[in-house]
């Protein structure tokens, strides 16, 4: 499995300097990556359960939210005893 490269961190940046769930085109509009690209990377993203892929009834498109939990894991190692 891949680690994250600069596509990844950008749009985990961008949804935590947000605080809410953005679509696709919300964050592609913010981080000038390309729709297709950042639809990719957030694939990858949930699969690694960094991001939640939210779908309503009333939208066709999904918002993409961040997992604070996951994130603090990842930025906060646990002190080695």
């Amino acid at each position: 499995m891949r680690e994250f490269d600069p596509i990844d961190k950008e749009i985990i940046r961008t949804l935590y300097v947000e605080g809410i769930p953005l679509t696709i085109s919300e964050v592609s509009q913010k981080t000038g990556i390309s729709w297709i690209t950042v639809k990719k990377h957030a694939k990858h993203l949930e699969k690694k359960g960094i991001i939640d892929m939210i779908t309503t009834k009333t939208r066709k498109t999904p918002k993409l939210a961040l997992d604070f939990n996951i994130l603090q894991k990842l930025i906060i190692p646990k002190p080695s005893i």
